[in-house]
């Protein structure tokens, strides 16, 4: 009987120890899967952060983008405006010279007139 209690007594050590081994190699495992799963976490938040980065940095691009294309509008139409001004003192130019030689013309005619009556006087 004693020896039936020892032995009794040696297998449940053994399943005990076998069952605490077991215990252990899956403690570890699970140690194991969650160090990867903190690295792959990691992992995301710093793809994470530069994607936020990458984003501000579109943003700001963007933005400039958008004061560039203002300043390009002012400033197109201030020339647009400097054109009109200069066609229209073009305009006035040509109007102007037209006018001048019509002038010339009606003087040349006076002065020849004038020209011939000296001729004739003479």
């Amino acid at each position: 009987a004693e020896k039936m209690k020892v032995q009794a007594a040696e297998k449940l050590k053994e399943s005990a120890a076998s069952k605490y081994e077991e215990e252990k190699r899956k403690l570890q495992d699970e140690q194991e899967n969650s160090t990867r799963l903190q690295k792959t976490i990691d992992a995301y938040k710093t793809e994470i952060k530069r994607l936020g980065l990458v984003a501000d940095s579109e943003r700001t691009d963007k933005d400039y983008a958008e004061r560039e294309l203002e300043d390009i509008k002012v400033r197109y139409d201030a020339a647009l405006q400097e054109f009109a001004e200069m066609k229209a003192q073009l305009e006035n130019c040509v109007a102007a010279r037209t006018k001048l030689e019509q002038e010339k013309k009606y003087l040349e005619i006076d002065l020849n007139a004038a020209q011939e009556e000296e001729h004739q006087l003479e």
